[in-house]
């Protein structure tokens, strides 16, 4: 069932399903949102289920048109509902943002697709086959709305690799998207090997480069990578990644458990 058609993509406008860890079996990253907490707000506000496929998109949200009114619900870092039939998101209060539609919407790719479809100008977006019920994540939602905390700082594990670092502040340069984040470290860091036998990786795993540049991998990251890799950032504070913009200054900082 068709529920709408796109005026206008915004930029980077993606349509996101809930991270699916079968996928890495297929040998393509589990996907989701960047930030799973705030996408759940949205939805939840929509009346779906916390993990329904929604609309994630960057600086600037889409305009879209309706078949019929329906409820939407936009988070940027404040919560807008409204039953709308047209709406332009326009200029958005942080760097990314989630947009649910009532009832969810469909991927509009394979389910082991390597990356999750990117909106252009008049494609149509359709109902969700099924629409799944309303799941309860009282506790992690209420964390969302209210994590003001430090989010400059991001906390890492070391590992899998040895770290040079307990701590290190970085730039977020401009080459980012949802596959990863390059950070400049502000100091240079030891020389890492130019190769290394690929291993494992997951969303929040960092890379050192040859360069010595530094790369968090994001949500649509590869499943494996033959550089090194120090460090990881903890699953608490993944959704922190989601707001990192170019230019940004941001400090990894190692917390052991031992």
């Amino acid at each position: 069932m068709r529920i709408a058609e796109v005026i206008a993509p915004g930029q980077l406008t993606t349509i996101v399903a809930a991270r699916d860890w079968s996928r890495a079996e297929h040998g393509v990253t589990p996907g989701g949102p960047f930030d799973e907490r705030a996408a759940a707000i949205a939805n939840r506000a929509c009346g779906n289920a916390d993990d329904a496929t929604l609309l994630e998109c960057v600086l600037v949200g889409p305009r879209l048109r309706f078949f019929a009114e329906t409820r939407i619900a936009v988070f940027d870092g404040e919560l807008r509902v409204t039953d709308v039939v047209e709406i332009d998101i326009g200029r958005l209060r942080n760097f990314r943002a989630w947009i649910a539609i009532a009832g969810g919407i469909d991927p509009m790719v394979p389910r082991y697709a390597e990356a999750p479809r990117v909106l252009k100008r008049d494609d149509v977006l359709n109902r969700a086959a099924e629409a799944a019920a309303p799941t309860l994540k009282q506790q992690s939602v209420e964390r969302a709305a209210s994590a003001a905390s430090d989010h400059q700082t991001i906390r890492v594990l070391r590992g899998p690799h040895s770290a040079p670092f307990e701590s290190i502040d970085c730039e977020v340069t401009p080459q980012l998207d949802r596959v990863g984040i390059r950070l400049r470290p502000l100091i240079a860091l030891p020389p890492a090997p130019k190769d290394l036998p690929s291993i494992g990786m997951q969303f929040g795993s960092v890379q050192q480069h040859a360069d010595g540049t530094l790369v968090v991998m994001g949500p649509d990251h590869p499943v494996t990578g033959g550089y090194l890799q120090p460090v990881t950032v903890l699953s608490s504070e993944l959704w922190k990644l989601a707001q990192l913009a170019p230019g940004a200054r941001v400090r990894l900082k190692v917390i052991d458990y031992s």
